[in-house]
């Protein structure tokens, strides 16, 4: 295969944005989970801080 030309193949392309997509998924659902795990240890702290009074629903 001609290594000039690789760039600008097709199926070169197609390959290199199936594999910045699978990144970016696994980059998106990372972060959320580094959102989940931060937001319940702030949940708990608060709850053992008793900083935030319980909502028991009356909004």
């Amino acid at each position: 295969m001609n290594t000039d030309s690789k760039h600008k193949h097709s199926a070169y392309r197609a390959r290199m944005a199936r594999i910045a997509k699978r990144q970016q998924a696994d980059a998106r659902r990372a972060a959320h989970m580094i959102a989940q795990i931060l937001i319940a240890r702030r949940l708990r702290h608060e709850e053992r801080d008793g900083d935030v009074p319980a909502d028991n629903g009356g909004a």
